[in-house]
């Protein structure tokens, strides 16, 4: 394991969460600091990583495979809560407190059947958004965006589609995999900006300026690995780590120039996550390696948290705002410090008692190890 790689996944989705908060740390910063473009760094740059290394994701069927084991089941179970949730009336708890507290005192056996409808999937969102938000196909939601019902599974959109790629180019060989699939994402770019809005929905979420940073990704891998011997000489250690804090410093001070000198979204933008990933790499190549239990955990829960904290969010938002100011998380610090706590928690819940239990299990049934003599 690279821990540095899984420290910045802990980094990446905690910056998330705070920038759906949307509380002003600074004045006039509004920023997630590049935590889904890190995200798509780290993903172009480990799926190049493992097909050098791991033979048994070297052919499309068994790269797909593992893809799909590590992202469906916990997106599936994260978008199955959100519509019960949704149908409970959980996400607008200060409408839905009173109607449970005049059930509970004038017809308390009502509570148990209005609980059971609840179940039913499709209460709140029509069949056809369920079906296409669990199969990864991009649409337009009611209000015109590309997004399936749980908001943040548009990144696992564009997610799948970079899996899909790979694994097509694996057709060519596991060497040239990576670079035909940096090329094909560039030119799916140039494409959907040249058809503009009058290209198909799913041609303008893959052609997003996120897309390119799997490329970059891609790129981070071939030249981490030709800078990684160098790295470990002596006599190259001081610019090795000179180069890592430029590398560093410049996404520091793109991601908090309050001016915005870059658009939020644009290539230019993005692409400072690309030298925070590869410092990050350059450090670990030089022994400097983030081997903190806490953070290497938060790190492995990192897809837990991205998926879940929208959804704690929201069952917090409304009691905040009507009984209890002091849990406002986008005005007051303790309502930030109180909502973060609550997210990591159940994100670290869910990522030991869902997540790597279907991991394990689903990974030993599809791919079991040989039985050892």
């Amino acid at each position: 394991m690279i821990t540095n790689i899984q420290a910045l996944r802990a980094f990446a989705s905690v910056a998330v969460m705070l920038y759906h908060m949307n509380y002003p740390f600074l004045p006039g910063l509004q920023t997630d600091f590049q935590g889904v473009a890190i995200f798509f760094v780290i993903s172009g740059f480990i799926m190049t990583h493992i097909t050098h290394q791991d033979k048994r994701e070297t052919t499309p069927a068994a790269f797909m495979l593992h893809r799909l084991i590590r992202i469906v089941p916990l997106y599936w179970f994260s978008v199955l809560v959100f519509l019960w949730l949704s149908n409970l009336g959980a996400l607008n708890l200060a409408g839905t407190l009173p109607r449970i507290g005049k059930l509970a005192m004038e017809a308390p056996l009502s509570l148990l059947d209005w609980f059971g409808s609840t179940f039913h999937l499709f209460a709140w969102a029509s069949p056809a958004d369920v079906i296409r938000t669990l199969l990864f196909i991009p649409y337009r939601n009611l209000n015109g965006h590309l997004q399936p019902l749980l908001g943040v599974g548009w990144t696992l959109n564009i997610e799948m589609y970079f899996y899909a790629l790979f694994a097509l180019m694996l057709l060519f060989g596991s060497r040239r995999a990576p670079t035909f699939t940096g090329i094909a994402i560039v030119v799916v770019w140039l494409v959907g900006k040249g058809a503009g809005e009058a290209g198909a929905d799913w041609l303008q979420l893959y052609s997003s300026d996120y897309v390119l940073c799997f490329t970059g990704g891609i790129t981070i891998y071939y030249l981490w690995r030709r800078c990684q011997q160098a790295a470990a000489n002596q006599q190259n250690r001081r610019q090795f780590m000179v180069l890592a804090s430029v590398l560093t410093l410049i996404y520091v001070v793109s991601n908090l120039n309050p001016f915005q000198w870059t658009a939020h979204h644009s290539p230019a933008s993005l692409i400072t996550s690309v030298p925070l990933v590869f410092a990050s790499l350059i450090a670990h190549s030089l022994g400097l390696r983030l081997t903190s239990p806490w953070v290497l955990l938060l790190g492995a829960a990192s897809y837990s948290l991205y998926l879940v904290h929208t959804v704690v969010l929201e069952v917090l938002r409304t009691p905040a705002q009507e009984f209890f100011p002091f849990l406002r998380y986008d005005r007051t610090l303790s309502g930030v410090v109180i909502a973060a706590m609550a997210c990591l928690v159940v994100a670290i819940i869910i990522h030991l008692t869902v997540e790597m239990p279907s991991l394990r299990w689903l990974r030993g049934k599809v791919f079991p190890r040989p039985a050892t003599s």
